[in-house]
């Protein structure tokens, strides 16, 4: 009888919870993400991150908003006018 293939169980710190602590936590794996500090973003972006925020602190929503924001974000000013 053949072992059933098994599969390293991920357990990064990400996937514990389906939702962030606090906003501060949220901003940590939001610069993450982005790869740099939220400090170098414009007022106006780091204005939608903490709006995306106030509305949840779902991961999977937060990063989807998240992802989609900075990929309109980044379309709008590559200057394909």
């Amino acid at each position: 009888m053949e072992k059933p293939k098994s599969m390293p169980f991920d357990d990064s710190p990400f996937l514990q919870s389906a939702t962030f602590k606090n906003k501060l936590d949220a901003k940590t794996a939001i610069a993450d993400y982005l790869g740099k500090p939220l400090s170098r973003l414009t007022d106006l972006q780091l204005v939608n991150i903490n709006t995306i925020l106030d509305e949840s602190l779902d991961k999977k929503t937060v990063l989807e908003k998240i992802r989609a924001y900075f990929t309109l974000s980044s379309v709008e000013h590559s200057g394909d006018d």
